[in-house]
């Protein structure tokens, strides 16, 4: 129905060279869009952006992007529209995914989806520092279960009591 080249970076920052090689990767494929998913950073880069024909996004925004570039390949591939026409659509729907109504709402989905990620390592950070109290509480039962077994001992056989502390 339609080809969508994925370039995948992790990089601090987007370097133009992965856009370039993104473009480049598009049209020896010929391909109806490209997506340069990438970790990095830039100036005026909030999880989406478009440069060159090369739809750049955050790794946290690719889902929902990709589900609408396929529902649109699926879509013009149903409506039987020509090549040429192909490509006056599909950069109809590039106007469309920078602009604000549909920006705005994956920018959202990508500062949420951050959060929420930061939040579950915090989470797991939290469940570690219980469980190593609770290590520790266990550990002192089992020494003072130890204790109260030995002076139990020293008891039966006639001797005085041990009074430890670990």
């Amino acid at each position: 129905i339609g080809v969508i080249i994925y370039e995948c970076k992790r990089t601090p920052n987007v370097p133009t060279l992965h856009i370039h090689q993104t473009q480049a990767a598009k049209q020896s494929r010929h391909a109806d869009f490209a997506l340069l998913v990438t970790t990095g950073q830039r100036k005026g880069f909030n999880g989406l952006a478009t440069m060159d024909g090369v739809v750049i996004v955050s790794p946290l925004g690719v889902i929902p992007l990709v589900g609408l570039l396929r529902q649109h390949l699926i879509e013009m591939a149903k409506a039987n529209i020509s090549k040429v026409r192909r490509v006056a659509v599909a950069q109809q729907l590039m106007n469309y995914i920078t602009s604000p109504l549909f920006k705005n709402p994956i920018e959202e989905v990508i500062h949420t989806s951050e959060e929420l990620q930061k939040m579950i390592k915090q989470e797991a950070k939290d469940h570690w520092r219980i469980w190593e109290r609770r290590w520790d509480h266990y550990q002192r039962i089992r020494w003072d279960s130890a204790q109260i077994q030995q002076n139990l001992q020293r008891v039966l056989l006639g001797k005085s009591q041990i009074w430890d502390c670990p």
